[in-house]
């Protein structure tokens, strides 16, 4: 994370006032101070956990973005996040689940993702999926399958098998109204939409459609 560059992002934002400055503030201080520390203890985090439980916008992103960074090498910050991602405040689980990074040992991303595919909020169940695929977890395939396949709400069950096609194939063809089709592919940093046709199917070009989308910057 660019300290430096966060900071002066909160000191110029319009609408980050005086309040979520300072929590912003105090949590990149003590991010400074932790970085380079061989070992941290919870109580160093207070800061830091503090920002990241906010409801604002502005604070929990900084509080959330310092805490996985640090948790990509200190037990202590490992299990603030599964702290958050257990909090009876559907707005820290959503939190924790955002703020996880590739950085962070896999096991514990399976871990915290496990529980948020499974969490009783359907935003948090899609946040998981989601981040399941920007993430390209391919472990966590069969653990959304399942979740797909007991999952009580509609627009989350799609979303599930959204990713999960995502993470499988790397793309997905979808039916629109009419004949239209959607051809969605996993793209470096996100996801490419285009309209085909079925005669591109029938005629063996789907290969060559995805493999234009992916080589897109």
């Amino acid at each position: 994370m660019d300290v430096q560059a966060t900071r002066s992002w909160a000191q110029s934002h319009p609408r980050i006032n005086a309040a979520q400055q300072k929590l912003i503030f105090a949590a990149l201080d003590s991010f400074e101070v932790l970085y380079k520390a061989t070992s941290i203890s919870r109580e160093e985090l207070a800061a830091i956990l503090e920002a990241a439980r906010c409801r604002l916008v502005a604070p929990s992103c900084v509080g959330g973005l310092t805490l996985a960074s640090l948790a990509s090498r200190h037990p202590a910050a490992q299990d603030a996040f599964r702290d958050l991602v257990s909090s009876r405040k559907c707005g820290e689980r959503f939190q924790g689940i955002y703020s996880l990074s590739g950085a962070m040992p896999k096991p514990l991303l399976q871990e915290l993702l496990t529980r948020g595919l499974n969490d009783r909020s359907t935003s948090v169940r899609s946040l998981a999926a989601s981040k399941c695929d920007t993430l390209r977890l391919r472990e966590m395939l069969p653990e959304i399958l399942q979740r797909a396949a007991g999952e009580p709400d509609a627009g989350v069950k799609q979303k599930l098998e959204f990713h999960a096609a995502m993470i499988r194939d790397g793309y997905l063809v979808e039916r629109k109204e009419g004949e239209r089709l959607s051809l969605c592919v996993r793209a470096r940093d996100g996801w490419s939409w285009q309209e085909i046709s079925q005669a591109d199917i029938d005629g063996g070009r789907l290969p060559i459609l995805v493999a234009e989308r992916q080589s897109k910057p």
